[in-house]
């Protein structure tokens, strides 16, 4: 039993931070980001705003248009594919807070979401001109079991941040990752980790120890 303390230890382990990833409650949570531009605001505010006339400035964003006879609402329709194989429509409700500068946004359908899913969701975003600079604030706020789905969101607005900077600076927005995303680098992590659980003989007694890793290590992979 003591050999396979550590093995077990590492399994608890991994339960418990599959548990915090994918569902601890955490409730109503706000993710939040900021961007600075060197950039006229009417150019920002109409990149931004779901019925600007940039509004489909984003590389994944192929309409973004009013619904006929509910100037509110707006229908966005995006590059990915809903479980149909047809590109994702979603439709939102948007209440201009102050024209020009700030909106908040709810999500009313989705092609490839259950409206449930939405519920919560509240979306706000705000210009704030200082000089020659124009401060862009996006918030968005939602319930969440885990904190998977909060790192990945707030990691999406940084992304949508810096493709908002490089369509204003080039006039393009071009799809990015960071290194870690590059298909190499996560074979070449399976492959680690995979090699260090079979260089370990199922006799020897830390093997249980090696398997629990290696699945760890997929895990982050």
């Amino acid at each position: 039993m003591a050999a396979h303390s550590p093995a077990i230890a590492l399994l608890v382990i991994n339960v418990g931070l599959l548990w915090i990833l994918l569902a601890v409650p955490i409730g109503l949570r706000t993710v939040r980001v900021h961007g600075s531009f060197r950039a006229s605001r009417a150019k920002v505010w109409h990149a931004v705003f779901p019925l600007g006339t940039s509004a489909d400035w984003h590389h994944s964003v192929l309409t973004s248009r009013s619904l006929p006879d509910t100037p509110n609402r707006v229908q966005q329709t995006y590059t990915h594919l809903d479980r149909h194989g047809q590109p994702i429509v979603r439709s939102l409700e948007i209440t201009e807070t102050l024209p020009g500068t700030e909106y908040d946004a709810r999500v009313l359908d989705d092609s490839a979401l259950d409206a449930v899913f939405w519920k919560d969701f509240h979306e706000r975003r705000r210009l704030v001109e200082d000089g020659e600079v124009v401060h862009l604030t996006i918030e968005q706020t939602d319930r969440y079991r885990g904190v998977a789905f909060l790192i990945f969101r707030f990691f999406a607005l940084r992304r949508e941040v810096k493709a908002l900077q490089q369509w204003l600076e080039t006039g393009q927005s071009k799809p990015a990752r960071v290194a870690f995303e590059h298909p190499l680098v996560q074979s070449g992590l399976a492959l680690f980790f995979d090699t260090a659980a079979v260089a370990v003989p199922r006799s020897h007694p830390q093997w249980p120890v090696a398997i629990v890793a290696s699945d760890a290590g997929h895990r982050a992979a």
